[in-house]
């Protein structure tokens, strides 16, 4: 393990490993890093801009569409849906009970 974590380091500066307590041992990952504004955030870290987009048009197209449906419709999580929705607050709004009310964009 130790000739492995060696390995890792030797690629760069852009590289993070992770160790993780597991059971009786210790587990270990790596990522990439790649640098965004000030911050390292991992590559497998989407970009939301496309996804937003994407919501708002969903969302314009079908108006009072709930979480399930757009995600359905987007081919992503429906806790992802949630997160952009919080993120677009100012441009969507929930209208309706929370079992039966949709998304509308606002005027």
């Amino acid at each position: 393990m130790v000739d492995n974590i060696r390995q890792i380091l030797a690629v760069g500066e852009n590289v993070v490993v992770e160790f993780k307590r597991c059971g009786n041992g210790i587990k270990f990952g790596t990522y990439e890093n790649i640098l965004y504004g000030k911050a390292d955030v991992p590559i497998n870290v989407p970009i939301n801009g496309a996804l937003n987009e994407r919501v708002l048009e969903a969302i314009a197209q079908s108006p009072g569409i709930n979480r399930t449906q757009l995600a359905n419709r987007l081919k992503v999580d429906v806790k992802t849906i949630g997160r952009t929705i919080a993120m677009l607050s100012g441009s969507v709004e929930h209208r309706g009970s929370k079992k039966t009310g949709g998304y509308y964009v606002r005027n």
